[in-house]
């Protein structure tokens, strides 16, 4: 037992150790600790009724405009969703509102599912038509009193084309449709003055194409900053299993929303899907289209962190402020603030019976970004080449370094100065020379100076991407130097990695060229939170001195990270900038640092896998003593056992000391005068007994015709004398001792026979014998 247990405390000890180490190693994801606001945009879907809609044309209508109520990711957006088709007489109605504009915050999004199953095909005689105008005019109402600045957006769904022909409000049949098209003009006019975009969606084979086109162009125009292709834009998709994907994406570019997901149909339940969060992302929803309200979502965040069915509708996840809306109904919606950027699972089941409806996943986030920018050298020469750097950094100055989250990215730079144009820059982030690394979020550019320029000198650059909120324009620059710099400078920098209060050391070489002497400024900019800082502060050069001079980039310490909102395993970037005061403060040179820090090693990160093996190598020792004392074990045979034969009360008859084992580490034995008055155990075959020792049973006695069976120590054997006899065999530990020598006074002490005597008895007779006593025959040794 001892031994059972001290290889299962290794055994733990060992997994615990291993299981250590491979945590350590584990790079946590970055969390954020505050999200930037997100304007919020006012909009309103209008959903096509009409008769010529199918059963599963609504169901994919409804789908729609639930994913885009739900995928907004701002709580003060509103949206109003409503259906249309025709008034052909009174007192019908065009437009069906079925519930009043809701605020999408959690209140407002769990009542988005009920707001748009009310959505219904107009019955026959209910007005059936398609009535654009009135459709339009309804939204317009609903928006035009929308606060300053917030966008105002009017979604349209249908699947036809203008039909008002049997509408008795457009005046006589003959004229209806030319009055229709007449007052979709002036319903367009409206929209435009109420400053409200138009996003027209058709779907199937007799969409007006032309129509949605005007739809579109006739509304208020207006576009994400800086990003193309995102003013209203009409589209047409080929039916309606496409309408949800369409609209998510029209909805994502008019509220400059990044959106990525599925844009077929999906999968069937139970089916695994991913989406990506950038690192650059504030806020974000994920959207699931489930098509049954019995499916349940299951979300497990890049750290694993998961989200099971039945959790509270909101609340804090891993870091992340979240809203849950949608459960029990067709759209699920996971709304988060500073989500943990990375890849997301997202599990869906469904009972059995409903698991055959389409179900997709997809995300829409919007997130902030920050630029560095800096010119090398900081005052070139006329005709001369610089090198322009525009680093891409989040809201928390820590350097993006996933390409995936590059994607979609535009830089546009230029350099302006005095006595010359402004000339177009190209930055890339290739890997081509000048830029240093592809994918590491700086994107580098030669610039060319004109030999004409003669005074001050700026690289500027903009940064665009949809679903993302920049920098203004960055620039950088200083004067054009038109003879020998007063002072020379190379930086060098060592390993450019750290952990929490950890430091990267390098060298600043300065030459002054001019008779003066120059007092250099030494500082980091763009830095989240003084995280890194550079000593010397300040460094005064002599005359016509050169110097080397140690510089230290210090990381702040692990509390520090934590005051910032910053993971301690991240990136730190910067501009490493040294200025002359002693010529009115202009740049010497600028820098782009990227530092790479990693948490503070633990006992277990410096020791762990050498404790691990050590466990492994001492579970192993363990293991392989246990194994050869097993098989000493079977070595030994019988080695060390008594048989203790006696009857059913008890009465003793004779005992047998264990000797040398035969075929198969068995020792036979056998009983003499079995059905007789003395009843003898002996050694020796043929007497149909056997025990042996074995490593899982003990000890195995072996009776003729019997087989086998376990004699545990303590217990007794029935051995059946074949005459209604009974004898019983009992296995005890010991065999006989080894004489003590003749002489001594171990052996004045015992008797012969090795029988204690009592004080002042009288010594055994040579060849005295008793009942009990053990016959063993030539091939038996007593001694152990």
């Amino acid at each position: 037992m001892k031994r059972k247990s001290l290889a299962a405390a290794l055994l733990a000890l060992a997994l615990l150790t291993a299981g250590t180490a491979d945590r350590a190693t584990a790079a946590p994801a970055e969390q954020h600790s505050g999200a930037a606001a997100i304007a919020p945009i006012d909009f309103a879907i209008a959903v096509d009724e009409s008769r010529s809609l199918s059963g599963d044309d609504m169901l994919q209508e409804r789908d729609a405009a639930g994913r885009i109520a739900l995928g907004d990711v701002s709580a003060a957006s509103t949206a109003d969703v409503f259906g249309f088709a025709s008034a052909d007489r009174p007192p019908q109605h065009a437009v069906d509102t079925l519930c009043p504009p809701l605020k999408l915050d959690s209140i407002g999004r769990s009542q988005v599912g009920a707001c748009t199953d009310k959505l219904q095909i107009r019955a026959a005689g209910t007005g059936t038509g398609t009535d654009f105008p009135a459709a339009i005019r309804q939204g317009v109402a609903g928006l035009k009193d929308a606060a300053a600045g917030t966008p105002r957006v009017l979604f349209m769904l249908t699947d036809g084309k203008l039909d008002v022909s049997d509408s008795s409000a457009y005046g006589d049949p003959a004229h209806r449709q030319a009055e229709g098209e007449h007052q979709l003009k002036e319903a367009l006019a409206e929209a435009k003055a109420a400053q409200v975009q138009i996003w027209p969606l058709g779907f199937g084979s007799d969409v007006d194409e032309a129509t949605l086109r005007q739809m579109a162009e006739g509304g208020y125009q207006q576009s994400c900053p800086g990003i193309p292709d995102t003013a209203p834009t009409a589209r047409d998709v080929h039916g309606s299993a496409d309408v949800g994907a369409a609209l998510e994406k029209a909805f994502a570019s008019a509220h400059c929303l990044h959106r990525e997901g599925t844009d077929g149909g999906g999968a069937y339940p139970p089916t695994t899907q991913h989406v990506h969060i950038s690192v650059v992302a504030t806020v974000g929803a994920i959207v699931v289209s489930k098509g049954d309200s019995a499916v349940t979502v299951t979300y497990t965040d890049p750290n694993g962190k998961v989200l099971e069915p039945g959790a509270p509708v909101s609340g804090t996840f891993d870091g992340s402020a979240y809203d849950l809306a949608g459960t029990g109904e067709t759209v699920e919606s996971l709304r988060l603030t500073d989500p943990v950027p990375g890849d997301w699972t997202v599990h869906i089941d469904a009972p059995s019976g409903h698991r055959d409806q389409l179900a997709s996943v997809s995300v829409l986030w919007h997130g902030e970004l920050r630029t560095s920018i800096a010119l090398d050298p900081p005052n070139p020469r006329p005709g001369s080449t610089a090198v322009v750097t525009l680093q891409l950094l989040t809201r928390k100055d820590t350097p993006i370094t996933d390409p995936q989250d590059l994607k979609g990215m535009r830089v546009q730079a230029a350099l302006t100065g005095s006595g010359f144009a402004d000339q177009p820059l190209k930055l890339a982030d290739d890997g081509v020379s000048p830029d240093v690394k592809a994918g590491d979020g700086a994107f580098t550019g030669t610039a060319a100076v004109p030999a004409t320029a003669n005074g001050a000198i700026r690289a500027t650059a903009t940064l665009s991407a949809i679903g993302l909120q920049a920098d203004p324009d960055r620039s950088e620059g200083g004067q054009v130097s038109l003879g020998t710099p007063a002072v020379s400078s190379r930086l060098s920098l060592g390993r450019s990695a750290a952990h929490p209060g950890g430091a990267v050391h390098g060298t600043l070489e300065l030459r002054n060229n001019s008779g003066q002497p120059h007092t250099l400024l030494v500082s980091v900019r763009n830095t989240a939170g003084r995280l890194l800082t550079v000593s010397p502060a300040s460094i005064t050069l002599p005359a016509g001195a050169s110097r080397s001079v140690p510089i230290t980039l210090r990381v702040a310490g692990k509390g520090d990270f934590a005051a910032a909102g910053v993971s301690a395993r991240t990136r730190l970037g910067g501009t490493l900038t040294v200025t002359d005061s002693s010529a009115g403060g202009s740049p010497l040179r600028q820098d782009q640092l990227s530092v790479a820090v990693t948490p503070t090693p633990t006992f277990m990160d410096k020791y762990g896998k050498l404790l691990a093996l050590a466990a492994t190598a001492l579970l192993l020792l363990v293991a392989a003593a246990v194994l050869a004392w097993r098989i000493r074990i079977w070595n030994r045979g019988a080695h060390g056992l008594r048989l203790e034969l006696s009857l059913p009360d008890g009465t003793p008859l004779s005992t047998l000391p264990a000797g040398r084992a035969r075929k198969g580490n068995w020792f036979e034995f056998k009983v003499v005068d079995q059905a007789g008055e003395h009843p003898t155990l002996a050694a020796g075959p043929g007497g149909g007994y056997a025990i042996r020792r074995d490593p899982r049973a003990g000890v195995l006695l072996r009776v003729a015709g019997e087989g086998e069976r376990p004699l545990a120590r303590g217990r007794t054997a029935t051995l059946e004398t074949g005459q209604g006899r009974e004898l019983l065999l009992a296995l005890a530990e010991g065999g006989v001792r080894r004489p003590p020598k003749p002489g001594g006074p171990l052996h004045r002490l015992l008797g012969r026979g090795g029988q204690v005597r009592p004080r002042g008895a009288a010594p055994r007779p040579a060849g005295a014998g008793s009942a009990a006593s053990s016959a063993v025959d030539d091939d038996f040794d007593p001694f152990l």
